[in-house]
């Protein structure tokens, strides 16, 4: 299974949750994280391509129009799906900046988890009534992504890519929005605080190479939300 055969199919599966075919968007994933599964199984864990030593992983957020993505400032979660990119790192003499198929495995699962959880957040919106369900599948989702996430992002500091922060803070502030709808106030403010930490410490990097749109989504969402949850529990 090749890099580009992989970002391709999450590609058109971050297209279908644009369109809002959800459930196909869903089915779509499943599909690509069970292929995922059967190529580690048939091929070994530890399975590495040689011409992918020298890449670099850059998560993309993708619109449903063909121009950058820009949030609204006072939406309440990140309604944006992922893909991914492979490049070729610039530094190649930086081991830190080396990229085995594992991790290119690694964020092609963790997109395909955030995609899954925000088409199931989408749909849990729709509903409105009984939207509960909805809400708890898409925590799974989310979580599962940034559990699977965990390896690339285990030594964050001021060199992490800005890409890479954005697919956090989306997964925080997704997973903040869903326990706040559910009533679930202390797990809201632990993922609430997360993104704030990540907005504050992070903030050098996100000025130089993130979208105004998009900073000023998470700066609000990382400020405005500690007054909701401390509202809804007074």
């Amino acid at each position: 299974m090749r890099a580009t055969t992989i970002q391709e199919l999450v590609l058109q599966g971050a297209n279908l949750v644009c369109e809002e075919k959800l459930q196909e968007a869903c089915n779509f994933h499943k599909d690509i994280i069970k292929a995922l599964r059967s190529y580690l199984d048939a091929a070994g864990q530890n399975t590495v391509l040689p011409e992918m030593n020298q890449m670099v992983i850059v998560f993309q957020p993708i619109s449903d129009q063909d121009s950058h993505v820009s949030p609204a400032w006072d939406e309440e979660k990140f309604a944006f799906p992922f893909s991914f990119v492979v490049q070729e790192s610039i530094l190649l003499s930086n081991e830190e900046h080396r990229v085995d198929q594992n991790k290119i495995v690694t964020a092609c699962a963790s997109v395909c988890l955030f995609n899954l959880g925000l088409c199931s957040q989408m749909q849990a919106t729709d509903q409105k009534e009984d939207c509960g369900a909805g809400l708890r599948n898409a925590i799974r989702f989310y979580k599962r992504a940034w559990a699977t996430l965990q390896p690339i992002i285990s030594g964050l500091d001021g060199s992490t890519p800005a890409t890479t922060l954005i697919f956090l803070m989306a997964i925080c502030t997704n997973l903040s929005n869903c326990y706040y709808h559910l009533g679930e106030l202390d797990s809201a403010r632990c993922w609430f605080n997360f993104l704030k930490e990540c907005v504050n410490f992070f903030r050098p990097s996100l000025e130089g190479d993130v979208g105004s749109d998009t900073l000023c989504f998470f700066r609000v969402r990382s400020s405005g939300n500690d007054s909701s949850i401390a509202a809804a529990a007074a």
